[in-house]
């Protein structure tokens, strides 16, 4: 057996002790913290994946919502432009009160007024009223001014104008509106 020196036992046992120092070290701390390293990349690769996925589901629902709200917007639109009513003759009667409050405004006489009988748009009804005024050239003015900012679903389907003679409101205005009447309760959206 050969005998070692003082020198060479300090070296075997210095090394042994770095082997054991580094044995332990690897099982008690480098593999613990290898696996716990490879866990957290594993759940950080499942975070990443996770928020593309609600990134391309903001960008979805951004979409949505400007969607809605330009429906909204036309919807808003298309209210303030109707002329409501539960039928043909409800909105006969509001468009009626509507231009017979302006003629009284603009001190035009109205001689008669009358209900049409209702008539159709592709699949939607149309109430019809005419009403016979006496004006002069300044209320016809008026009056066509008034017809063109309207900011109703109301078109004129007829506009006739006689001399009459007279010396106050000389002229007779024949107007004939229709209004589009829409059934709310059995519109499907779109």
């Amino acid at each position: 057996m050969v005998r070692f020196d003082k020198r060479a036992k300090q070296w075997v046992s210095g090394g042994i002790i770095i082997v054991l120092s580094v044995v332990i070290w690897m099982v008690y701390f480098y593999t613990p913290l290898k696996a716990k390293e490879s866990t957290i990349i594993t759940q950080c690769n499942l975070y990443n994946e996770r928020i593309k996925q609600l990134k391309h589901r903001l960008i979805v629902l951004e979409r949505s919502e400007k969607e809605c709200v330009s429906k909204g917007n036309d919807l808003t639109r298309f209210s303030k432009i109707m002329v409501y009513g539960g039928s043909v003759d409800d909105i006969n009667a509001e468009t009626q009160i509507m231009f017979q409050k302006f003629f009284e405004k603009n001190n035009m006489i109205l001689t008669s007024y009358k209900v049409l009988s209702s008539s159709k748009w592709k699949k939607y009804d149309i109430g019809r009223v005419e009403f016979n005024l006496l004006t002069s050239m300044t209320g016809v003015d008026r009056l066509l001014k008034y017809i063109e900012n309207l900011d109703k679903v109301i078109r004129v389907e007829k506009f006739s104008i006689n001399y009459t003679g007279r010396k106050v409101d000389p002229l007779r205005v024949s107007l004939r509106m229709a209004t589009l009447f829409l059934d709310i309760g059995t519109i499907k959206g779109s």
